[in-house]
């Protein structure tokens, strides 16, 4: 069995230099590395959620327009009137594809071919499986309404987040680490599914 913690440790001790980058990170991954080990990916209630500040974190993570965002509970889903909200097709973005083109170029022209394989390594063996058999256990009703792609793009959204903290946090670029920091506290409690096309500058996100 991967020791997670002692590999992300390993990793972290390794590759980052700053002290204070190195232990946040550890402190945003932990919930995460948890809920991997634990089977079970337990997101808060709806009404616990503060929308506005889950908005704003969106906003920072993505480099975007999040002027609200809109509650789905996993036990009940999409409601039948909303049912076109189960593909991908109808969201003019998700947190995978706008970390693509807002972040992705960014972060390649900094990020060595030797760090960029160790992060995939460490990211794939750590964190993939464990994180998406959490999602399943905790949310199959919620994730099986869902098409491939969007699904896909669902439960990708923390591990993408994850990796771009490390990436950041490995070449010290403390600017772009801070912008992730307000969407890693809100993951483990909820989890942005995207902006449909009919509700811009809305983003719909998933809890409890």
């Amino acid at each position: 069995m991967v020791k997670v913690r002692e590999q992300l440790y390993d990793f972290i001790k390794a590759r980052v230099r700053d002290r204070i980058l190195a232990q946040r990170s550890l402190q945003l991954l932990e919930p995460l590395v948890t809920y991997g080990e634990n089977g079970s990916y337990p997101l808060n209630p709806s009404a616990s959620l503060d929308t506005s500040a889950v908005a704003r974190a969106i906003a920072r993570a993505g480099r975007t327009v999040a002027n609200q965002v809109r509650v789905i509970p996993s036990r009940s889903g999409f409601a039948e009137e909303e049912s076109h909200l189960r593909a991908e097709q109808a969201y003019v973005m998700h947190l995978p594809l706008i970390f693509w083109k807002n972040r992705k170029e960014e972060l390649d022209r900094s990020l060595p071919e030797d760090l960029r394989k160790e992060l995939d390594d460490l990211v794939s063996s750590c964190l993939v499986d464990r994180l998406l058999y959490a999602l399943q256990q905790s949310h199959d009703s919620f994730i099986g309404q869902l098409d491939l792609p969007l699904m896909a793009a669902v439960w990708t959204t923390p591990l993408i987040a994850a990796y771009y903290l490390l990436a950041y946090a490995a070449i010290g670029d403390r600017r772009s680490f801070g912008e992730l920091v307000p969407l890693m506290e809100i993951l483990p409690r909820a989890i942005p599914i995207g902006e449909p096309w009919k509700e811009l500058e809305t983003w719909l996100v998933l809890a409890a």
